[in-house]
């Protein structure tokens, strides 16, 4: 793994990091076999409950070292949902914060991050789209390579 501490560096500040490759190429092309074979007719889009074929693959041991080395080792996933967004597709997802999920019992957490994030906005609370300041704000891009 890569620099352990800038990552955390760039978490506690920003909110957020993009992290070096999780996943092989093998790995990758095995997700995505389990997710074709799936039964297309579900609409819940619950990853890990519809297509638990993945869940060795996506929670790799390299994904868990990754996980343990940043926020130690009290960690368990709370939702897992996936979207399929063909490239002729153009449906568009809003700003947005990540507010609630469903949990058996209330924890806060900060430090999360998404595809594109506004950093430090975590530390305004519920920031709402339509509050955004775009003269005092700047997006980032989470580019994430395949490979």
């Amino acid at each position: 793994m890569a620099d352990i501490e800038k990552y955390k560096t760039e978490i506690n500040e920003n909110g957020f990091a993009t992290l070096e490759p999780i996943y092989t190429d093998q790995e990758i092309e095995q997700i995505l076999v389990a997710i074709d074979q799936a039964d297309q007719n579900k609409t819940t889009r619950q990853f890990f409950k519809e297509i638990p074929a993945t869940i060795n693959y996506v929670l790799n041991d390299r994904l868990k070292k990754l996980i343990s080395q940043l926020f130690g080792n009290d960690y368990f996933v709370v939702k897992s949902i996936y979207f399929d967004k063909p490239p002729h597709s153009n449906w568009y997802a809003a700003y947005h914060q990540d507010l609630t999920i469903s949990v058996d019992k209330k924890v806060t957490l900060e430090n999360y991050g998404a595809l594109r994030v506004i950093p430090k906005s975590r530390l305004k609370k519920i920031y709402r789209p339509e509050t955004i300041d775009w003269n005092a704000e700047t997006e980032t891009i989470c580019n994430v390579k395949k490979d």
